[in-house]
């Protein structure tokens, strides 16, 4: 497709030619990374020529322009010289290649510098995580005053998550982005969080599903069917989800219903092993990853997400897209606001294991309600279509250009 040759859209500022996303790892099956392939390619739908830079090797990234930045993940993350107690083990002998990994590091920080350097205001870049940023400013880059390219972040979870993260995470997100052009969150209490923190325009737009579906019929059977697809990791609390699952349909009770999750990540030994140990092999499984989402989605009745902390669940759109209610803890401003515009069912936080049971037995309890809660969720759903979400990025692109224009 030559993206340069199509009309760029209407709505769309003029001034803007190009958009550069910037994301760790790009293009992997995670809600940031489909969020950020979602946004591409509705840009590139209205003309928009869009490239992605990857600071480390993910995905294919199909047909668009790309480029990583360091090509070797590990060496970039882990030091070649250890310390050993007081000593540093083998220092002699890793000498050479310490020097090696410092110079191939700082060849391809440059490398990404001097691209950033060619580019000019009529393009705007999107670092979908302070990384990016960082990296950028360890190349020694320095933003002109004059014709520099838009810088906007973008914040991916909930502004609370800051706090559960390592190191000083706030700290690291006002160094990087107070000088930027903009900043989006994924909900207006998490906004407002980040205009004080970074004392810059900082807007709600939330995350838009991929293009529009057409959902096939469902062959009405007894058999009821929760899905989830999630990382198994700590805190997506996914043994609270397989023993509230446990719990809801022990003694017999809702036998018509089973579990399936498909994701990757350390705790899926463990995992199994608590599905061994309560009995439930028959009726939960933990499947691997999923590329083909609407094939999982289109045969379930429920979405469950337990996590302790959410921005803004793409699963919980997708989902709804296909008709299927979510049911989910009350885990972030951004989770709050999606579940009452979808109209699914919200669990609070409080109540831990014990209340996520007793609602997700509720839920198996009513199936004329989580009918109705399905119609809902996919009339309400295009609340967050692409074209509704673009508008959105497309208004604050144009108030930062109209902004630089007064100057």
């Amino acid at each position: 497709m030559n993206e340069v040759s199509r009309e760029q859209g209407a709505g769309w500022p003029k001034l803007c030619k190009r958009v550069v996303l910037v994301d760790p790892r790009a293009f992997g099956l995670g809600g940031r990374e489909t969020a950020v392939r979602n946004l591409a390619d509705a840009l590139r739908r209205i003309g928009v020529v869009v490239e992605i830079v990857s600071v480390f090797p993910g995905e294919d990234g199909g047909d668009y322009p790309s480029r990583i930045v360091f090509s070797n993940e590990q060496l970039y993350r882990r030091p070649v010289a250890r310390q050993s107690g007081r000593r540093v083990t083998g220092t002699i002998t890793r000498l050479p290649r310490v020097v090696a990994k410092r110079v191939r590091i700082r060849s391809e920080r440059r490398r990404f510098r001097r691209w950033i350097e060619r580019l000019h205001d009529d393009t705007v870049v999107i670092f979908t995580d302070p990384l990016g940023r960082q990296v950028l400013r360890e190349s020694g880059y320095r933003r002109p005053a004059m014709h520099s390219p838009i810088f906007i972040g973008q914040h991916h979870m909930a502004f609370d998550s800051l706090a559960s993260l390592p190191g000083d995470a706030a700290g690291i997100v006002a160094r990087e982005f107070s000088d930027a052009d903009g900043y989006v969150a994924l909900s207006k209490e998490d906004a407002a969080s980040f205009t004080t923190l970074l004392g810059i325009a900082c807007i709600c737009i939330p995350n838009s599903y991929g293009e529009s579906i057409t959902v096939p019929g469902r062959i009405e059977s007894l058999e009821r069917r929760a899905v989830a697809l999630v990382r198994y990791s700590a805190e997506k609390r996914i043994d609270m989800m397989i023993r509230a699952f446990s719990s809801a349909t022990a003694g017999g009770q809702h036998s018509n219903w089973r579990l399936d999750l498909y994701g990757e990540g350390e705790q899926r030994e463990t995992l199994e092993v608590l599905i061994e140990t309560l009995g439930v092999g028959e009726r939960v499984t933990l499947n691997g990853r999923t590329a083909d989402v609407g094939k999982v989605l289109g045969g379930a009745d429920l979405l469950l997400l337990t996590s302790r902390t959410e921005g803004f669940p793409l699963s919980v759109i997708e989902a709804a897209q296909y008709g299927v209610p979510s049911l989910v803890t009350d885990s972030g401003h951004g989770v709050r606001a999606l579940i009452k515009q979808l109209d699914g069912y919200l669990v609070s936080m409080s109540g831990g294991e014990v209340e996520y049971a007793r609602a997700l037995a509720d839920v198996m309890a009513d199936p004329e309600g989580l009918k109705e809660r399905a119609r809902a969720a996919s009339l309400r759903v295009e609340a967050y279509a692409p074209e509704v979400v673009l508008g959105m990025w497309a208004d604050f692109v144009g108030s930062i250009y109209a902004r630089r224009a007064t100057r």
